[in-house]
């Protein structure tokens, strides 16, 4: 039996990495959010999406108008294949202790082009600029039941440091009452100290 194999290189392709243009990406990341992320998105989630819609037409519709955006301290990547995104990666920057950090969002990348080294690239991408920008460090989070994220995550340095034992309010339970046996108290300044 003969066989014929080669060694893949998974960026080769049309495509290419770019900074994430808010003025104009807003739209198609919006709807590639939404692809990906369908069966978990929360209400919030879907507002956010809306969100971004909303300003992806204003924008779309007002051309004379510079002022900046509300997602322009949202900083990212996304790949582009031939006019349309396919991949992104948002990067949200915030200051703990009078140094930068990053929480890193919505890594997105369209089912057809998975398992092509785009969310890796992206996530490579987006740790480099925050160690130009001198973070501190990088957060994201992870669905446990996405064992191919968790995996590329670890790989890139990232080390888990919490874990949520409820990410959604369960819906037979709208007001957020406690399960029996479970006491809700007001949050004290000592708790913080555990929850670190």
């Amino acid at each position: 039996m003969a066989a014929i194999s080669h060694i893949a290189h998974p960026l080769q392709q049309e495509g290419h990495l770019r900074p994430l243009n808010s003025r104009r990406d807003l739209g198609q990341i919006a709807d590639l959010v939404e692809l990906c992320f369908a069966e978990n998105l929360s209400v919030d989630g879907k507002r956010y999406l809306h969100r971004m819609r909303q300003m992806a037409r204003k924008q779309a519709n007002a051309w004379l108008d510079l002022a900046p955006l509300p997602f322009t301290s949202t900083e990212g990547f996304v790949w582009e294949e031939n006019g349309k995104i396919v991949g992104n990666i948002s990067m949200i920057p915030f200051v703990k202790g009078g140094r930068p950090m990053y929480l890193i969002a919505n890594v997105a990348v369209h089912p057809a082009y998975r398992r092509r080294g785009i969310a890796r690239a992206l996530t490579e991408t987006a740790l480099e600029q925050a160690r130009k920008r001198y973070a501190r460090s990088a957060w994201l989070q992870v669905r446990d039941d996405n064992p191919s994220a968790m995996e590329l995550y670890a790989s890139t340095g990232f080390v888990e440091r919490a874990r949520r034992t409820t990410w959604l309010r369960n819906p037979g339970n709208p007001r957020g009452e406690a399960a029996p046996g479970v006491r809700i108290t007001p949050r004290k300044r000592a708790h913080w100290k555990h929850q670190r």
